[in-house]
């Protein structure tokens, strides 16, 4: 079986040191992309309270107009399009959340949220991000899958840098 096989298959894993502390990272298991979308649909908000309070600063004549925009924004809130997802995939929040997704395999309890993730990610500083992200994306198994366009081969990431 090929290194891409066996990653993807979830026999291989990626690890990143941060904070002098290893984590191991597995790839992202297919459920877990359902989660993705409510996750992203999540991050709009909620339309009817902000319908709520753009009718306490509008007059009562815009307030038709302002609640069937918001019903029709509820409607489709969870409804998220490829272009939404590829946006948040190349977001820092994006980069969390696949963080997080890798992580549960094996560190679930630390890491119970994908706001979790975005923790370690500061962590591990700005300086460290496109090796965080090179990790993720060779760890999540989408290098392999050819599913994404993100950073390209895993390099080490050793202790934290100063």
């Amino acid at each position: 079986m090929s290194d891409g096989h066996a990653r993807t298959a979830g026999r291989l894993a990626e690890e990143i040191t941060v904070g002098g502390r290893t984590y191991r990272l597995r790839p992202i298991i297919t459920g877990l992309y359902a989660e993705l979308e409510a996750y992203v649909a999540a991050q709009r908000g909620n339309p009817l309270a902000l319908a709520t309070e753009a009718c306490k600063m509008a007059p009562p004549e815009q307030h038709d107009a302002i609640w069937q925009a918001a019903m029709s924004q509820a409607s489709k809130a969870r409804v998220v399009t490829a272009a939404e997802i590829a946006e948040f995939e190349r977001s820092i929040r994006g980069l969390a959340w696949k963080l997080w997704a890798c992580l549960q395999a094996e560190h679930a309890a630390e890491f119970p949220r994908p706001d979790d993730a975005l923790r370690l990610i500061e962590e591990a500083g700005e300086q460290r991000m496109t090796e965080v992200a090179s990790k993720v994306h060779v760890a999540s198994g989408e290098a392999d899958l050819g599913n994404s366009d993100g950073p390209g081969p895993s390099q080490d990431l050793g202790e934290k840098a100063a």
